[in-house]
C-alpha cells in the first residue's frame, strides 16, 4: 500500500480498475434479464468456440453470427418492453425461443459446413476452365507453329 502512495502512476491505476469494476457490476445488474437471455440463448456459440480446434475459430464465428440474430429478437424485446426479469424468464422458458435461438444456430453449423465443398465446387470449375483456356492457347500453338513446339528434342534444335 505505500508503494501505491509513493508511485501516483500505480495509485491512479488501481482507482481506475475499481471504478472500472463498480461500474461493469453496476451495469451488469442493470442488464442482468438481458444477460440471462443472452447466457441461455448463445450457448450454441460457447459449445463451437470450445470445440473448434482452429486458431482461427471460424466455426465460433459462423455459428455466432447466426446465433446472435436468433437471439437479437428478443433482446430487443427486452430493452423495448418491460425489462425485468418476468419477461426474461417468459422468454426463456417459451420452447418457440428456444427454436429460434438455436435453430438460427443450426443455420450457422450448416453454413459452416457446406461453405467449403461449394468454395471447392467453384475453384474447381475455375480451375477446369483456366486448364480448358490453356489447352485452347496450346491447341493455337501448335496450329501456328507446328507439332516440332511441342518436343523436346526439336525445340533444342
Amino acid at each position: 500500500m505505500t508503494q501505491q502512495l509513493r508511485n501516483p502512476q500505480a495509485a491512479q491505476s488501481a482507482a481506475v480498475k475499481v471504478i472500472g469494476g463498480m461500474l461493469l457490476l453496476g451495469v451488469g445488474v442493470w442488464v442482468l434479464p438481458t444477460m440471462m437471455v443472452l447466457a441461455i440463448g448463445m450457448l450454441p456459440t460457447l459449445g463451437a468456440f470450445l470445440t473448434d480446434r482452429r486458431r482461427e475459430k471460424y466455426a465460433a464465428f459462423c455459428v455466432g453470427a447466426a446465433n446472435l440474430c436468433g437471439v437479437l429478437p428478443f433482446a430487443l424485446a427486452l430493452w423495448t418492453g418491460d425489462h425485468s426479469f418476468d419477461h426474461a424468464l417468459r422468454q426463456i422458458g417459451d420452447p418457440l425461443s428456444w427454436f429460434a435461438m438455436y435453430g438460427a444456430a443450426s443455420i450457422g453449423w450448416a453454413i459452416y459446413y457446406v461453405t467449403p465443398g461449394i468454395i471447392a465446387l467453384f475453384l474447381k470449375v475455375q480451375i477446369d476452365r483456366r486448364v480448358d483456356k490453356l489447352k485452347q492457347y496450346q491447341a493455337d500453338l501448335i496450329e501456328e507453329w507446328g507439332p516440332s513446339i511441342t518436343n523436346k528434342e526439336g525445340a533444342e534444335e
